[in-house]
């Protein structure tokens, strides 16, 4: 099992008032520095469309989300898709973090040979996320097979797949509802948020080509690996305001059922502890 910090495992947007040295912000150079150097294998991120066509590592296309100081119930402090990337990187997310470009969460990785799992939010941002990729590739910083590139949007997935049939890709999947609901983003392209079915992906199969399946944690099962190895695809487990493994029964059961098996991996907002928790297992 590997164990990726999710968004660098920094503190989340819902919980700014414990972003702090111990626990930085979410998807920063700070939190993923932390995560690697507790022992993660690798950092999950999410990146964004800016109005100068770079990409932003950040969850939320709403400002008001992340600024220090800013209602999170109001748009007062624009949208990431209306700045460009140089004007994001003066805004504050609190106690002096800022937004990362991901160039430099590229090199956080490529320094600590960490693997990287990009999530892709919005139309078009395979496009640079894979040409910052071929480049760290092509300077052996980081190899291209350490990168996989994930999305609920599998037409931005088979438009990558489309350019780039070597590399990995996963597809990302909500957990299960009676019915699949739209996600808004607040960027050109909204999308569905998509619920596991095997009709799902047997219907995308031939365009996306995925290496990987990207559940929630909740719809993780022996069923669900026997066909994610039946479709030669490993598994990336994620899930909602997870708390530390020691509280949270299905983590634990995760790490204790599958901790040992080499194609099931976990990202986790906690992954020195779940590392910890692997090694005494």
């Amino acid at each position: 099992m590997l164990v990726l910090g999710h968004r660098g495992s920094g503190v989340t947007m819902f919980n700014r008032s414990a972003i702090g040295p111990e626990r930085p912000a979410e998807n920063t150079v700070q939190s993923c520095l932390k995560d690697l150097r507790e022992g993660a294998d690798g950092l999950e991120i999410d990146v964004m469309m800016t109005a100068d066509n770079d990409l932003a590592v950040i969850h939320d296309d709403i400002l008001n989300f992340h600024l220090d100081g800013a209602d999170r119930n109001e748009r007062t402090e624009g949208h990431v898709h209306e700045m460009t990337l140089t004007a994001l990187k003066r805004k504050s997310l609190n106690t002096g973090y800022r937004i990362a470009s991901l160039p430099e969460i590229f090199k956080v990785a490529a320094d600590h040979n960490g693997i990287l799992n990009i999530e892709l939010t919005g139309r078009g941002t395979h496009k640079k996320a894979l040409e910052i990729a071929r480049h760290y590739a092509a300077t052996n910083a980081l190899g291209i097979d350490k990168v996989v590139f994930s999305s609920f949007s599998f037409d931005e997935l088979a438009d990558l797949r489309a350019k780039a049939p070597d590399v990995k890709i996963g597809l990302l999947f909500e957990a299960s509802a009676a019915q699949e609901e739209l996600m808004h983003i607040e960027s050109p392209g909204s999308y569905m948020s998509r619920h596991f079915s095997r009709d799902l992906v047997e219907n995308v199969w031939d365009k996306v080509k995925p290496t990987s399946l990207n559940p929630n944690i909740v719809d993780f099962n022996d069923e669900f690996l026997a066909y994610a190895r039946r479709k030669n695809c490993e598994v990336y487990l994620w899930s909602y305001a997870e708390k530390p493994p020691a509280e949270d029964p299905r983590t634990r059961a995760v790490i204790v059922r599958y901790g040992r098996e080499p194609d099931v991996h976990l990202i986790t907002d906690y992954p020195g502890l779940v590392k910890r928790a692997l090694s005494l297992g």
